[in-house]
């Protein structure tokens, strides 16, 4: 397998800030992992990247990261090596060996979780994932909707405790894996859908990790909340995403957010800055949908993204709080959540909403 770039100590900052960006406020806040990356670059050097393109026909691939409702996952410390202990896992359970990582999403924390595992263990990571953004459910990866089994499937936690999942598909799992991240405390790491090198060019979403780097590159860059919208735009088109519209920019103004079955649920409301209408996004982890004086303006699958009006840095969904002026940005998603196939997964009503999914429409 041949290696393309590599993440260092001098562009991980810009990747962080590009997962965060590229979440739909899920994926966990990445500034834990981000952190513990930084020690294990300085102390055994970068990450090799790997492009889906270079992967050997019969490589195997492991997706991975970590289940759990993000309140949660920002209290609970992570000892760094709970990805490890899953591909281990799952490793002796199948009696293989792994030749690269891959992110079950790219989505905040998660996106970074592989990238410290294969640091560990020595693996390379793909440039790519299963979601191109962040959702709540396994069954909601490109992997399983388009025939690759999320079984068997290792999860654990940060003492090493752990469990092998196997079901018939991968709606099944999620259930049960749920409910194992809450019997380890609300969050736990996962190890699942061994595939091919074929597999991940055919279902992957592309070369999302160097996109987060050059996303977050360009958050730090940016001047102004225009300019950040006009500086995206040929990144995400390039990248195979529609081009970023603005949705909405005001102060949030309520909140309801709980932990429900091992999901963070609730909504938020805001305010436009000259009081004259109300955005309410609906959450499972993600946001989810947004609805602007009683009409639906954005849904999943396309992405509905949140960044600090004055700092411009993305807001991650537990981060979101009473007083933040907010904009809030959406991205047609990649085609390959388009199809009817990704529809039945993903689409409002596979998150229990009456509500059709929307074309999206903006301010601009």
């Amino acid at each position: 397998m041949k290696r393309s770039m590599k993440i260092d100590r001098d562009n991980l900052d810009d990747l962080a800030l590009g997962t965060a960006f590229i979440s739909t406020g899920g994926g966990g806040d990445p500034y834990l992992c981000q952190l513990a990356l930084h020690a294990a670059i300085a102390e055994k050097g970068p990450v090799q990247l790997i492009d889906p393109d270079d992967l050997d026909d019969d490589a195997t691939i492991m997706s991975m990261g970590g289940v759990g409702a993000p309140m949660i996952g920002s209290e609970k410390l992570p000892n760094g090596f709970e990805g490890v202990y899953a591909v281990r896992k799952l490793e002796e359970y199948l009696g293989i060996k792994c030749d690269a990582l891959i992110a079950a999403e790219i989505g905040g924390g998660n996106g970074l979780v592989p990238l410290l595992t294969g640091l560990h263990m020595g693996l390379p990571v793909v440039d790519a994932d299963g979601m191109g953004r962040a959702y709540p459910a396994t069954q909601m990866e490109t992997f399983s909707i388009y025939g690759i089994s999320a079984t068997p499937m290792a999860a654990v936690d940060e003492f090493g405790n752990g469990a092998v999942i196997t079901t018939d598909d991968s709606t099944t799992a999620e259930r049960i894996l749920r409910q194992v991240s809450l019997a380890m405390g609300g969050q736990c790491t996962a190890a699942d859908h061994t595939m091919t090198g074929r597999d991940v060019r055919n279902y992957a979403i592309r070369n999302t990790v160097s996109l987060s780097v050059e996303l977050g590159r360009v958050v730090r860059r940016s001047k102004d909340f225009a300019g950040l919208l006009e500086a995206t735009g040929p990144l995400l088109v390039d990248a195979g995403y529609g081009a970023p519209v603005n949705l909405f920019e005001g102060k949030v103004i309520d909140l309801h957010r709980e932990m429900v079955g091992g999901y963070d649920v609730g909504e938020f409301v805001i305010a436009s800055f000259d009081d004259s209408q109300q955005m309410t996004i609906k959450v499972q982890n993600e946001y989810l949908i947004a609805i602007v004086n009683g009409q639906c303006i954005a849904t999943v699958p396309d992405l509905i993204c949140v960044v600090d009006r004055e700092t411009l840095l993305p807001i991650t969904s537990e981060r979101l709080r009473y007083g933040l002026r907010i904009g809030v940005i959406g991205i047609p998603a990649p085609a390959l959540y388009k199809t009817p196939e990704a529809m039945a997964f993903t689409d409002p009503r596979a998150f229990g909403f009456d509500i059709d999914y929307t074309e999206m429409a903006g301010t601009d």
